[in-house]
């Protein structure tokens, strides 16, 4: 997921994650700084989005990113980097 999450910026994250159970997002912005982490939670509490649908294109995305690294991985193209 870190390939894939860090590929994206800020404000696509943000419209991706909206809506979302917090396990989810939890997981998603554990690999962004934690600043990011912080700002990106207090914009969804503060700013919630109202038309989840139109967060559709940034959760695609999100997806498709997500897809692409997990198949290089699936495929032994990607190393996994050590923390």
């Amino acid at each position: 997921i870190k390939h894939a999450v860090n590929e994206l910026n800020t404000g696509t994250i943000l419209e991706a994650v909206a809506g979302l159970e917090p396990k989810i997002l939890d997981r998603i912005l554990s690999v962004r700084p934690s600043r990011e982490q912080r700002l990106i939670r207090l914009e969804l509490q503060e700013n919630p989005i109202k038309d989840i649908k139109a967060t559709n294109p940034a959760k695609s995305m999100l997806m498709k990113s997500i897809r692409y690294y997990a198949e290089l991985h699936k495929k032994g193209e990607l190393v996994k980097e050590e923390n």
